[in-house]
Order: C-alpha cells, then structure tokens, then sequence
C-alpha cells in the first residue's frame, strides 16, 4: 500500500516540474520575440560566453560608469590640490585714452632766425602690458602636505575604482555560473518528466489490460 502511495506522488511531481519548464520556455520565447522587435543590442538575442559577459558588464553596469565618473572628478580635486606647488604665470594688460582736447598744448620754438612757432601735442593713448611667473619656494609646510593630500586622494580614489570593478565581476561570474546551473537543472528535470512520464504511460496501459489495479 505505501508504494503504491509513493508511485502515485511520484506521478504527481514530473507534472509540476513540466509545468515550471513550460511556463518558463514560454517567458523564454516572449521575451525573444520582444527583443526581435526592437532595436536591442545583438548581444542580447545570442548566448554569451563569460569573458563576453564580464565585457558587457564592463561597458553597461552603472555602478561602474558611476565609479569610473567619480575617478575622474578625484583626479580634478587631485590636480587643484597640487596646483600650488605648479608655477603660475600671470598676464596683465592697461589702456588709456585721454581726451586731446582736454590736453594742454605747450608752444615750441624752433632755432634759427627763420624759426616759427609750433605747438607740441603729448600722445592721447597709453598701452602698457605685462606677463610674470610665480613660483611658490617655501610655505610653511603646505607645499609638501599638498603634495601629500593629492597623492593619497588619487590612490583612494584609484583603489576605491578598482574595487567597485572587482565586485561586479565577481557578481557577473556568481550570476553566469548560476544560470548554468539552472540550465543544467532544467535539462535534469525534464528528463525526470520524461521518465516518469513513460512510467505513468506503462501503468495506463496495463491497467487498459486488466493486470494492474486502478489504484496504481
């Protein structure tokens, strides 16, 4: 009585499992025929190998183009910090118009018995320009804590970089490796049904032939 009791549950189990694996080939072909209809990368729409995926994952994953940004802005913070101990050059330029009538004319006498009387005019316009270095020698120590601060907020910031990309590697390889297993498990539970299928299709038909109870 209780093996026949166990055969019958082990009837009713390859049902629920072909159930679970249609229901999922069935998302399976909606979610094809849905990328086939848009314009979606080709990546998407074939099976990928895992240094395809981890590339993807390089390329696509947000949390690394969001870390990726935040290394570039450190290396601005790095540069800024730094910049006072860089030479500085310094331009300045002046202009000045003075009206000429406003000017006081001063009369000039040339030499000579035939000389005339002219008036000499001071010049109206006034350019003056001029370029300089700086360079910082000795601050009191800043210069060397400057040095100091850039080069540890670039590792930081560098390390912090380089973790962010480990951690999503390793969850794309845990990931990828998980789908494998549960492709492995689908093909191992449909063989389950199969079997247990023809086992149910044996029992149907020795009880159409009158040897086996219908219990079974």
């Amino acid at each position: 009585m209780n093996r026949q009791i166990a055969k019958q549950n082990l009837i009713s189990i390859p049902f629920v499992f072909a159930a679970t694996a249609a229901a999922l080939l069935t998302a399976a072909a909606a979610n094809a025929a849905t990328t086939a209809s848009t314009n979606a990368p080709a990546w998407i729409t074939r099976p990928l190998s895992l240094a395809e995926s981890l590339n993807v994952a390089l390329q696509q994953n947000g949390t690394i183009l969001k870390a990726r940004s935040d290394l570039e802005a450190s290396h601005g913070v790095v540069v800024q910090t730094r910049a006072i101990v860089i030479p500085r050059v310094q331009a300045s330029g002046n202009f000045t118009y003075s009206d000429p009538n406003a000017i006081d004319k001063f009369p000039f006498a040339g030499g000579g018995t035939n000389a005339s009387a002219f008036n000499f005019q001071q010049p109206h316009e006034n350019w003056s320009s001029g370029i300089q270095i700086v360079q910082s020698i000795y601050e009191g120590g800043r210069m060397a804590s400057a040095l100091r601060s850039a080069r540890l907020t670039k590792e930081q910031a560098l390390l912090q970089y380089q973790t962010v990309v480990a951690d999503t590697l390793l969850v794309t390889r845990v990931a990828y490796y998980d789908v494998l297993v549960a492709t492995q498990q689908i093909v191992v539970h449909e063989a389950s049904v199969n079997l247990l299928t023809k086992e149910f299709e044996d029992q149907q038909r020795r009880f159409d032939a009158g040897t086996v109870p219908r219990f079974n």
